[in-house]
């Protein structure tokens, strides 16, 4: 019975620490978004891209680094392929056309947080 009782200690120690990360978090999400909330034109970009679906807090706030507040990119398409989300066709020359890939010199730290 001992480790029984153990084993529900560690539960109950984990779960507390779990409620403190989350705490954490959540205090970190609320700096960044007063950061952010700071310059007008940063939070008015931040507002349409929190409109979409699928972009929380973290991904707006990296698409908005990363842009330098949509000031980096002239092109869409130059942005989706920084990004790595556009996807090209492999050939060479008159050869036949190999399968479409994306850019290997794409920011793949972007890519990831856009595709999970």
């Amino acid at each position: 019975m001992a480790k029984l009782a153990d084993v529900t200690e560690s539960i109950s120690f984990l779960e507390e620490q779990l409620k403190s990360i989350k705490e954490k978090i959540l205090e970190v999400e609320e700096d960044m978004e007063q950061l952010i909330a700071a310059s007008t034109s940063l939070y008015t970009n931040y507002l349409l891209l929190r409109s979409i679906k699928g972009i929380g807090i973290i991904n707006a706030i990296v698409l908005l680094c990363v842009t330098d507040n949509f000031q980096r990119f002239d092109n869409p398409r130059k942005f989706a392929c920084y990004c790595g989300v556009a996807p090209f066709e492999r050939t060479s020359g008159i050869s036949i056309r190999g399968k479409t890939q994306t850019s290997p010199l794409a920011n793949k730290e972007v890519k990831v947080y856009l595709t999970r």
